[in-house]
Parts: C-alpha cells; sequence; structure tokens
C-alpha cells in the first residue's frame, strides 16, 4: 500500500502495484483556459487567476510521485553534482558518494546496529500473517550496506540481532523469519507509470 503525504496530510492510498497518473489524490487540480488559471478546490469551488504569477503565487504543484523499482537499484546509478569550480577528472562536476549516519556508527556491533533499524524503518512493514525469512533479508539489504561502505558486513545472525523489536518464527521448512514484517515495496515491483521500465524485467 502506497500512503501520499502532503505537509503532514494523507491525501491518497493506493496498492503499490496502481498506475499513479490513474490515481485520484485528493487535491486540487489547475488548467490553462484563454491565458487564465482555473484551479478547482477538494471542495468542488472554482477559483479563477489572471495571471500565472497570481496563480503561483497561492499554489505549487504537486508531482507524481517515484516509486522505486527495486531496494537498491540506485547502486547501479552515478549521481554527479555541479560543484561551479573545475574538477580534473569531471570537470564541474563530482561524483555524489552516500554515506548514511549508521556507516559513521563509533563501532562495528553499533554500526550493526544503527543498520538493522534503518532497515526496519526505511525497507520493512508491519504486515499481519506474513512472514519474511531472515536469510532473504539480509541477502537483500548487504546490497544497500555494502554500496554505502566497505567496512565489514554482519553475517545473518548479526544482521538477524541487530533489527529491533522483531519477533522471530520459524517457518514450515526449518528456516528463522521475521514474524508480521514484509517489505514496504514488493520485490520486483514495476509501477505501470514508470515510462521506459520493462514490466518483465528481473530484478
Amino acid at each position: 500500500m502506497l500512503v501520499y503525504v502532503i505537509d503532514g496530510e494523507i491525501v491518497s492510498r493506493c496498492p503499490t502495484e496502481a498506475d499513479l497518473t490513474e490515481v485520484d489524490h485528493g487535491c486540487a487540480t489547475a488548467q490553462k483556459e484563454d491565458g487564465k488559471y482555473i484551479v478547482t478546490t477538494r471542495d468542488g469551488e472554482t477559483l479563477t487567476y489572471e495571471s500565472r504569477t497570481a496563480f503561483k503565487r497561492e499554489w505549487s504543484r504537486v508531482t507524481t510521485p517515484h516509486v522505486p523499482i527495486d531496494i537498491s537499484y540506485l547502486q547501479y546509478v552515478t549521481i554527479m553534482y555541479e560543484t561551479g569550480a573545475e574538477h580534473k577528472d569531471s570537470g564541474d562536476f563530482v561524483e555524489y558518494e552516500a554515506t548514511p549516519e549508521w556507516e559513521r556508527a563509533g563501532g562495528k556491533m553499533d554500526r550493526y546496529k544503527e543498520f538493522g533499524s534503518e532497515v526496519k524503518d526505511t525497507f520493512l512493514t508491519e504486515t499481519p500473517d506474513t512472514e519474511l525469512t531472515t536469510n532473504e533479508c539480509h541477502s537483500t539489504m548487504m546490497g544497500v550496506y555494502r554500496w554505502c561502505t566497505s567496512k565489514d558486513a554482519p553475517d545473518t545472525a548479526r544482521f538477524g540481532g541487530g533489527l529491533p523489536d522483531i519477533d522471530r518464527k520459524d517457518t514450515s521448512d526449518g528456516k528463522r523469519a521475521l514474524d508480521g514484517y514484509s517489505w514496504v515495496f514488493p520485490r520486483g515491483l514495476v509501477s505501470p507509470h514508470l515510462a521506459g521500465v520493462d514490466a518483465d524485467l528481473s530484478l
């Protein structure tokens, strides 16, 4: 389930597989006619603005939210930013290197715990009657871990120990699992509104 929040207010909910261009976001809508900007509010009221300046003074555009196609797909993306000064290797651009807070933790065990908290808060969601094996969670999240740091990575046991306040259970085939938790975004999710993404892509 995707929840779209603007200024602390939930404006829409929809399944993660939904086409976001066809979802009713519960926002005001605007259109331009004969040089005027006509706004229809959420309550159905119509407001007319004679100029773009007057329109922009009271309204801001809400963009379609970006839905990731996989948990750690940005590890395959190089992010560059412009510095305004020439760089010897890349001209005016320098490569951005992500350094999350957990990577700067004081010691190895502290780093594992902080990474576990990040995993729970960012990548997992409470979902009744579901289970996610610790092995699957560990192997997937190590892609994120190793993209962010070259420091020693936790094995499965230490990774599981770093996940806070999550009950464990044994699956029918004898594996350990996180009880009542699943991925925020289903693995292999391809949102229909993402132009150019192959729906049959194997992730």
